[in-house]
């Protein structure tokens, strides 16, 4: 293949046996490539080729004097076209390589300012990618944190888990004890209700046994008294009769004391049944108290778990805005 330096000469020979004066304009646009520089050089080798082969036909024996002076003027003629050509050319070539030597230097400050831009991105870079090496131990050390926070976290979820099973089971025995206990007193209640009407009414009769044997006694004083001149002789008999009636008053006054003893027993059991319930009560509101202590608790942990999670969100954030500002810098 032909360099383009060939070519150019090549086709300068073309365009002169045409009747075309050769120009580096005209070779470019003939060949389509090329600097022109290079063009020039070929356009150059073409007029020194060209010189020689007249200068040989100058100097050959053979032709005739008219026509090596008619070849002799025209090669004059056309190396003073060719030079002022020549020299045009020479100008504008000089004054293009004057703006590509300053279009060069406008390129190597360029380069330069580039090349002082990179060091200062590279040791910026540097610096990002040490911080970033910081930032991922310290994200590796919070990921680690959070993965022990996460650990903590279920485990508060399963001891969460346990205490409301806890507290759900707490309440079910505290309604069973509570509904038990009340039944338990209800029917102790009902008993002791029952006993005690069953005492009320045996100590009913046994007043009315009394005030009837009192209303005996006194009828049978009186009739002894009425009687006493005509029962004087009976007086010893009459006497014992009295003895045997106070006898049975005292009897039934005795009795009636015990079952009145017995109604204030039972009324202090169930003064003590109802001071039992009421600590049973009590013991049930404190139960109660505990379970809210356990359920505020379980609302701590929740609230904690949220916040820990919250600060994670906002760290992976931060993570990514650094990662994100870094591959624009770069």
């Amino acid at each position: 293949m032909s360099s383009t330096r060939d070519l150019a000469r090549e086709t300068a020979f073309e365009m002169l046996m045409e009747g075309t004066k050769p120009s580096v304009q005209k070779i470019r646009e003939q060949i389509g490539q090329g600097s022109d520089k290079t063009i020039l050089d070929g356009l150059n080798e073409f007029w020194v080729e060209l010189g020689q082969l007249i200068q040989d036909w100058r100097t050959y024996p053979k032709l005739p004097d008219d026509l090596a002076k008619a070849m002799n003027e025209w090669w004059h003629l056309a190396m003073k076209q060719a030079h002022s050509s020549l020299d045009i050319q020479r100008k504008e070539m000089i004054i293009k390589i004057n703006e590509a030597e300053a279009k060069q230097e406008t390129a190597l400050l360029e380069k330069q300012e580039c090349e002082k831009t990179l060091e200062n991105i590279s040791q910026a870079n540097d610096e990002l990618t040490v911080k970033l090496n910081v930032l991922n131990e310290k994200y590796q050390i919070q990921l680690q944190d959070n993965a022990k926070i996460m650990t903590h976290n279920e485990s508060l979820k399963k001891e969460n888990y346990k205490l409301n099973q806890q507290i759900i089971s707490m309440e079910k025995n505290n309604k069973e004890a509570l509904k038990l206990s009340y039944d338990r007193a209800q029917e102790t209640e009902q008993n002791y209700a029952k006993q005690i009407d069953s005492w009320k009414i045996q100590a009913d009769k046994s007043q009315n046994l009394l005030l009837t044997k009192e209303k005996e006694w006194k009828k049978n004083n009186n009739d002894s008294l009425k009687k006493i001149e005509e029962l004087y002789k009976q007086i010893s008999i009459s006497d014992e009769t009295i003895q045997k009636k106070n006898t049975d008053i005292e009897r039934l006054t005795v009795t009636a004391d015990d079952k009145q003893k017995s109604i204030k027993h039972f009324t202090h059991q169930i003064e003590i049944t109802k001071s039992s319930l009421a600590s049973k009560d009590k013991l049930i509101e404190e139960q109660q108290t505990e379970i809210n202590n356990l359920k505020e608790k379980n609302k701590t942990n929740v609230a904690k778990e949220q916040t820990l999670e919250e600060s994670q969100m906002k760290l992976e954030k931060k993570f990514e805005k650094l990662l994100e500002t870094i591959n624009s810098k770069t």
